[in-house]
């Protein structure tokens, strides 16, 4: 309920205050109750959320699909976060419904791409070594909210494709987050 009333109080006041004249007196109670939900959602768009999520994600298919089925692989499931960095996906560019390019559609109805630098023992060369085999270390976070697990980072097949660097029309922002979420797990023992 105080989630509501700050979202009304910046509505009602801080919205026209930035030069915006924002009416919601002629709005239905289901029309504010839809821009009350939009609202919440946004609110809900925490970087720290988002972050948990993928991190779970990599976890559990690590786990399942890398660890529990491959004979070679490590014995007790070693997997370490060493960076985490968010890329933000312009907004234009994520709702285009007919992007400029094939390499532009690889973005549509994407928010954001959460990438990890990872240590794994995907190699069972463990205590001696662990390797960043670069795969299955990036969460592709979609408008909706919903999150999948790719192979390769969004990011990096757009540079594989054009050949070219340049993200500044597809990126909106990012968040090197660094050392935030490192952590190590032992997914076998866990």
């Amino acid at each position: 309920m105080k989630k509501l009333l700050c979202l009304l109080f910046v509505l009602l006041f801080a919205i026209p205050a930035h030069g915006e004249n924002i009416d919601l007196s002629n709005m239905s109670p289901e029309e504010l109750q839809q821009l009350i939900s939009a609202a919440q959602i946004e609110l809900e768009r925490s970087e720290e959320q988002y972050v948990a999520k993928a991190i779970e994600l990599v976890k559990d298919y690590w786990k399942k699909e890398i660890y529990s089925r491959d004979s070679h692989a490590s014995h007790d499931g070693y997997l370490e976060i060493l960076n985490t960095q968010i890329a933000y996906v312009n907004r234009d560019v994520a709702t285009k419904t007919e992007p400029a390019s094939s390499a532009e559609h690889m973005f549509q109805n994407v928010y954001c791409v959460i990438d990890f630098t990872l240590l794994s023992d995907y190699f069972a060369a463990t205590p001696s070594f662990y390797s960043n085999v670069n795969m299955y270390d990036s969460v592709t976070v979609y408008m909706d909210g919903t999150m999948e697990l790719t192979n390769m980072s969004l990011i990096l097949k757009y540079f594989n494709r054009l050949y070219s660097g340049d993200l500044s029309h597809i990126l909106s922002s990012t968040t090197n987050c660094g050392s935030t979420y490192n952590a190590v797990f032992h997914l076998l023992e866990e």
